[in-house]
Order: C-alpha cells, then sequence, then structure tokens
C-alpha cells in the first residue's frame, strides 16, 4: 500500500473524529445557560463519555480532567495507525503533555499537598516511562526515577527553591520546560523535513516569543532577562524584528511588516489574536494538508481549544458574566 493510500485511512480517521466537535450553534446553547448544572446537562447531550457525570455534584475540574483525557483517547487511536514516522512525529509533538504530567508530581511533592493532583492517566498510554511515576513517595524517589529523563537537569535546579505566592519560580521553571520543549521539537521536525508541521510549530514560537515579550515588558519588569528566555528559533521573525520588539516598538508596527500582519486586524487583545490567528492556521492545515501530519497535529490544536472554549463558558457562566462577553471569548 502507497504511504498517500495509508495517510487516507488516517485521514477518513481523524475527519470522522473531528465531525463530533462542538460547532457555533452548541456553544451559544451552552452560553444560555444559568450554572454549571445545565451545562453539565448539554454536555452530557453532546459527549457520550461524559453521560455518567452527575450535574448535581460535578466540578469545573472534573470536566476538564475528562475533556483531556478524551483529546488523549484520540491520539492513542491515531497513532495505532500511522507509519513509524508518523508516530514519532506525534509523540515529539505531545511531549507537552508529558512535561506536565510530571510537573505536576513534581510539585504535589515539593508542595506536600496532601489532596491528590487531577492528573490525565491515560497519557501513559503513549509514554510508558512515566506509568510509575505516581508510585513516587518523596523528591528523593522522584529524582531516581527521571533521573534518565531530558528534563531532569532543570527539575534539580529548583529542588531547593521555594515556591510561595509572591515567587517567580514556578514562572520561570514552566519557562524553561517550555523552551526546551520548543527548541527540540523545532529542531526534530526540521530534520526530518517535516515542512508543513514546522510551519505550524515555527509560527507558534514566533508568536509565543512576541507575546511573551509583550507580556514581560507590560507585567514582570525584569527586562534584562527577557531575551535568554525566549525560544531561541526565528524561523519568519528575523534577529532585526525580535530586537525591535525589545527595544520596545509597538508589536503592531513589527507585525505589520511581517506575514503576521492578519495577526493585527483580529479583535481582542495581543493574546486573543495570536490565539485567532493560530486557530485560523490550524482550520487551514487540517483542511488543505489531507495527507501529512500537519493535519493531525491541527487536529490536536483545534480540539485543545474546544476545551478551553467549553472551560471559558463554564468560568463565564459561573461568575454571571455579560453573555456577549462570554461568546467573544470563543474561538472557533
Amino acid at each position: 500500500m502507497s504511504d498517500l493510500k495509508k495517510f487516507a485511512h488516517v485521514n477518513a480517521k481523524v475527519k470522522g473524529m473531528y465531525g463530533k466537535k462542538i460547532n457555533n450553534d452548541d456553544y451559544l446553547e451552552l452560553i444560555k445557560q444559568t450554572d454549571l448544572e445545565e451545562i453539565v446537562i448539554k454536555l452530557k447531550e453532546k459527549f457520550e463519555y461524559l453521560k455518567n457525570l452527575n450535574e448535581n455534584n460535578t466540578t469545573r475540574e472534573q470536566i476538564e480532567l475528562l475533556l483531556k483525557m478524551d483529546l488523549i483517547n484520540d491520539v492513542v487511536k491515531i497513532e495505532k495507525i500511522l507509519d513509524d514516522n508518523s508516530k514519532k512525529i506525534l509523540k515529539l509533538y505531545m511531549e507537552k503533555y508529558k512535561i506536565e504530567y510530571i510537573k505536576n508530581r513534581y510539585m504535589y511533592l515539593m508542595l506536600g499537598k496532601k489532596q491528590e493532583i487531577n492528573k490525565i492517566r491515560n497519557l501513559s498510554e503513549l509514554y510508558k516511562e512515566i506509568d510509575e511515576i505516581d508510585s513516587c513517595r518523596n523528591l528523593q524517589e522522584f529524582f531516581e526515577f527521571i533521573k534518565d529523563i531530558k528534563y531532569n537537569k532543570i527539575f534539580l535546579k529548583y529542588n531547593s527553591v521555594y515556591f510561595g505566592p509572591e515567587n517567580k519560580s514556578l514562572f520561570k521553571l514552566e519557562n524553561e520546560l517550555e523552551k526546551i520543549y520548543f527548541e527540540d521539537l523545532y529542531k526534530d521536525i526540521k530534520k526530518m523535513k517535516e515542512n508543513n508541521v514546522r510551519d505550524i510549530i515555527g509560527k507558534q514560537i514566533d508568536l509565543f516569543n512576541v507575546l511573551w515579550i509583550y507580556r514581560s515588558q507590560k507585567y514582570y519588569g525584569y527586562s534584562s532577562e527577557i531575551k535568554e528566555n525566549l525560544i531561541q528559533v526565528n524561523y519568519k521573525l528575523d534577529e532585526k524584528e525580535i530586537n525591535e520588539l525589545l527595544s520596545g516598538k509597538n508589536y503592531q508596527d513589527v507585525l505589520k511588516k511581517t506575514i503576521y500582519v492578519k495577526v493585527i486586524e483580529f479583535e481582542g487583545n495581543l493574546e486573543e489574536k495570536i490565539i485567532k490567528y493560530l486557530n485560523t492556521l490550524y482550520i487551514k492545515k487540517f483542511k488543505t494538508d489531507m495527507f501529512d501530519m500537519s493535519m493531525v497535529i491541527s487536529y490536536i490544536e483545534l480540539k485543545e481549544q474546544q476545551i478551553k472554549n467549553i472551560i471559558n463558558i463554564i468560568e463565564g457562566v459561573r461568575y454571571d458574566m455579560n453573555r456577549q462577553d462570554i461568546q467573544k471569548k470563543i474561538v472557533y
């Protein structure tokens, strides 16, 4: 069977999954509800895997966990029908979930929390190496467990750091983990000559760096560290444009001279503009790149956005936000 025919099967499988997504009318119906119980009832009507939820005794965290576990179930199903090269791309991309899982266990042990943290437990179906991490009872066991995982030096670096509410240590830990994830992912995908996937990763990196510069200058006030905290990849933004942003030049003036000019045409703050721009990119890739892994990656991103949309609606209804304001937060 040719590679094209093999991926036609993948394409059909993923398109079938995509057909089960929430549409605009569904979002509007959720927004109309008056409380979490009513939202849960509507979600149960839409998603079979939520049918056992008790609408009178369900939290936002439980819903979010089940939505993420369903995403992982989709990824596991997709992985089973991929060839070895495509499986490698998928595992590289999904590494962000593995990082988050390890970090959650680390914080659980570091902070000595008594309650169990909600975790995407079916993730071990993709990454067998983390299957037993929950059995680590203390940091010594944790570091022994991750000694052969490439992130171990980052976690060791923060081993004796205080993670208090006024402390930026957790923020810095997460930033370092994100940097190594994106830098290694981009390097590996480029080496594999997967140009359509590289286009997604590269544009994510460029725009996340723009957002990082903007946020750092606006909120955190330690500009001397900004450049070293950036993901060290230049895709479609060159060093000159990055330096213009670092010097304080308005992001709109910089982006309008680049391929990212359409970012500034979307409504909202910079983060909302970037999310909408990337979502448009994923939709385009999903519909046009039908026979390579960029279609699968786009599906994952679109499903992640669906989860965020549902959680934003739940939070908006919970705090009795203006319904039009909630609707503005929905990206589809």
